[in-house]
Parts: C-alpha cells; sequence; structure tokens
C-alpha cells in the first residue's frame, strides 16, 4: 500500500478507477469509487483499504456517471460479491449506494451475495433503508425522499 493511501485516504484502483476515502466513523468507512472503465482489481484494493483502517463494514458510494453494460456489471458484480463475502466472515458489511437502478440491477445481480444492496443515500445504506437494486420502479424509490435535499428522513428513535 502506497503512502499516498495511508496519508490521504485516497488511491488509484486502476488507470480507469478512482477511489477516496470520504469519511471514517467508529464502525463505518465511507468510500466514494469514480469509475470509467474496467474494474480491475477493486474489490481487493477495497478489502485492503479496510484491513489498513481496521474496518471492516464499508459503505460504497459510486458516482453519478456510473452505468454498467452486462460485461462490466458481470466483473464488478463478482469483485464486489467476493469483497462482500470477506468482510462479512470479518464481522463486517458491504453496502452501495449510487448506482442507477440498471447498474445496480446488474452488479447486485452478479455479485451472488444475498446481503449485497445499493441504497439511495448513504444514511439509507447504512441504516439499511429501501434499497434500489433495480428491481422496482425508480419512481418508488424516489418517493421514499423528502423533495427539497433528496434524502431519506432520519428514523425517528422508538
Amino acid at each position: 500500500m502506497s503512502t499516498t493511501e495511508q496519508l490521504r485516504g485516497s488511491a488509484t484502483l486502476t488507470p480507469a478507477c478512482q477511489c477516496t476515502v470520504i469519511n471514517r466513523g467508529p464502525n463505518w468507512l465511507f468510500i466514494r469509487v469514480e469509475l470509467t472503465g474496467e474494474p480491475c482489481g477493486v474489490g481487493e484494493r477495497l478489502w485492503r483499504i479496510a484491513e489498513s483502517q481496521f474496518i471492516y463494514r464499508l459503505v460504497i458510494e459510486f458516482d453519478a456517471k456510473a452505468e454498467a453494460d452486462a460485461a462490466f456489471g458481470v466483473k464488478l458484480g463478482q469483485e464486489l460479491g467476493t469483497l462482500c463475502n470477506r468482510l462479512t466472515q470479518h464481522g463486517g458489511a458491504l453496502r452501495l449506494c449510487g448506482l442507477t437502478p440498471h447498474a445496480a440491477h446488474a452488479i447486485v445481480g452478479e455479485s451472488g451475495c444475498p446481503r449485497l444492496h445499493n441504497h439511495a443515500t448513504t444514511h439509507d445504506a447504512v441504516w439499511c433503508g429501501p434499497s434500489c437494486d433495480g428491481d422496482q420502479p425508480e419512481e418508488t424509490v424516489v418517493a421514499a425522499f423528502e423533495k427539497t435535499t433528496r434524502r431519506s428522513p432520519p428514523r425517528s428513535a422508538k
């Protein structure tokens, strides 16, 4: 792992992929992934980042441009499925957010990990809010957001 990763929380995953640690909480690590090409090695690099931070609960936030064609969705889905299983074996979790319903359907469907879901926001990802894996119309997911902020309202304590 390079010094740049450890100090700045940013790492170039492949020539076509950039990863940035955007927040580190006591139980979760929030990582933004910008994809512009093949997802070669994304899962392995994310695993190394989790190990280096000693946090095995990851929320991966994809940039708005993340789209998945058939080959891309299969490869990224397999890598994230393997990562999800590795994190689960260490008592962790993997949640995704920011994928379009089409991309989410392709990636989550190929992951082979029943615990992997795409969420609209990082808040929903942490609190297991509504998932938008592409199996339901996009309007259903959008209706759960506040109209002004486009975010899910916080859950009230019971």
